[in-house]
Parts: C-alpha cells; structure tokens; sequence
C-alpha cells in the first residue's frame, strides 16, 4: 500500500513538473539567457512616481 502511494506521487509530481510541449514549467518562468540587458527610459519624466501603499485593513501586522 505504501509502495503505491509513494509510486502515485512521484508519477503526479513529474506530471506536474512536465507541459504539453515536453518542457518543464520551470524553464518557462524564466527569459531566455541574453548576452546583455537592455535598458529604456521612462515614458514620462514630468509625472513623479508613486509609491503603494495598502489600506490599513490589508495589514499583515493584524
């Protein structure tokens, strides 16, 4: 019973681990590898950025 339960989750772990193209979900978070980054400016300079802050009632802290 126990050989199948464990035989079970390695086979549902690497179903899960695998897409429909064959490549692992893992592969696919990520960008691909370049050689450099590319860097671009801000679209507009004149409106200052802004900084979010959550309402009180979304507090981590309760």
């Amino acid at each position: 019973g126990a050989e199948r339960k464990t035989r079970d989750e390695e086979r549902r772990a690497a179903k899960r681990k695998m897409t429909a193209t064959g490549r692992k979900k893992l592969d696919e978070l990520y960008h691909s590898v370049t050689e450099r980054s590319e860097f671009y400016s801000m679209a507009d300079l004149h409106k200052p950025p802004v900084l979010f802050s959550p309402p009180a009632e979304h507090s981590i802290d309760k």
